[in-house]
C-alpha cells in the first residue's frame, strides 16, 4: 500500500491557494513526507513577458508541461500539491487519471471564498490579476462533487488560510485519508465537461474555424470581448448548444463583414 498522493487545489484566483499550498507542503516535509508544490504559474514565469502579454493559445501547452512535471515528481517519489485553479471538471480529471496510472492517492481541496473577498485581496496586492479574470473564472467554475473521485477531502470556506491550526487540521485529515487503501477503478471513464467548459470550447472553435489568422491577430481584443459578452448572454438566456452555434456563428460573420475593409 502506498501513502503517496497528488493533491489538487480548486478555487478562483486570489483565494489564497499559493500561501496555503506552501504552508501545507512545509508541514508534510517537516513530518518526513517529501512534498513539492507545482503550478502552471511556475511555467508561465519562465516565459519572458508572458504575464504582460497573456496568450490563450499557449495555455494548453503550459498545462501539458505542468502535468508532465507532476508525473516526473511522482516518479521520483514526491507527493505533489497542484497549486492551480482547476476550475473545470476536466482539469481535475487530468489529475485523477495520473494517480490511476501511478497507483497514487488523488485528493482535492475546494477553497471556496466569496468573489468580493478575492477581488478585495487582489486590489490590496496591487491588482496582479485583472479583476475581470477573477470574475470570469468565478462564473465558469464547475463546483466539485459530481463524481466520487471529484469529492473534495475538505472544503475550506474560511478567509484565513494562513491560520496554523487550520492548516494542521487539513494535514491530519489528509494523513488519515492516505492511510486507507487506494480505491482503484478498473476503467476510467472520461467525465463529461460542465456546461461552462463546453460553451467556452465551442465558441473558441467557432472563432478559430471562421476567422482568418490575420483578422484574428489584428482584432484579438475585440473578438475576445465579443465572445465574453456572448457567453454572459448565454448564461442569462440559457441557450442550448444548437442555439449557441447558430447565434454565435452569425455574430462572427457579422463581425467579419464589418471589419473586412480594415484588414
Amino acid at each position: 500500500m502506498t501513502n503517496q498522493f497528488l493533491l489538487g487545489l480548486i478555487g478562483i484566483p486570489s483565494a489564497g491557494k499559493t500561501t496555503f499550498a506552501r504552508k501545507l507542503a512545509k508541514i508534510f516535509e517537516e513530518n518526513g513526507h517529501p512534498t513539492v508544490v507545482i503550478g502552471s504559474d511556475d511555467i508561465r514565469n519562465m516565459i519572458p513577458g508572458y504575464n504582460e502579454n497573456f496568450d490563450p493559445d499557449r495555455e494548453p501547452i503550459i498545462r501539458k508541461i505542468t502535468l508532465n512535471i507532476i508525473k516526473d515528481c511522482l516518479t521520483l517519489g514526491f507527493n505533489v500539491i497542484n497549486d492551480d485553479l482547476n476550475y473545470y471538471k476536466s482539469m481535475r480529471h487530468n489529475l485523477f487519471e495520473i494517480t490511476n496510472t501511478f497507483d497514487t492517492h488523488f485528493l482535492s481541496i475546494f477553497i471556496k471564498i466569496p468573489l468580493e473577498k478575492a477581488i478585495e485581496w487582489n486590489e490590496k496586492r496591487g491588482l496582479p490579476i485583472p479583476n475581470s479574470v477573477i470574475e470570469d473564472v468565478y462564473k465558469k467554475l464547475d463546483e466539485p462533487g459530481d463524481y466520487s473521485w471529484d469529492i473534495p477531502v475538505i472544503t475550506l470556506e474560511t478567509t484565513d488560510l494562513k491560520d496554523s491550526k487550520m492548516v494542521n487540521s487539513v494535514y491530519s485529515k489528509i494523513i488519515s485519508r492516505i492511510k486507507k487503501p487506494i480505491k482503484n477503478e478498473p476503467l476510467i471513464t472520461k467525465s463529461k465537461p460542465g456546461k461552462s467548459e463546453s460553451l467556452d470550447n465551442l465558441t473558441r472553435k467557432l472563432i478559430n474555424r471562421t476567422v482568418s489568422k490575420e483578422l484574428h491577430k489584428k482584432f484579438h481584443k475585440q473578438l475576445s470581448l465579443m465572445r465574453k459578452q456572448f457567453l454572459m448572454e448565454v448564461k442569462i438566456e440559457d441557450y442550448n448548444i444548437e442555439e449557441v452555434k447558430e447565434k454565435f456563428s452569425k455574430k462572427i460573420l457579422d463581425f467579419i463583414k464589418d471589419h473586412q475593409k480594415e484588414v
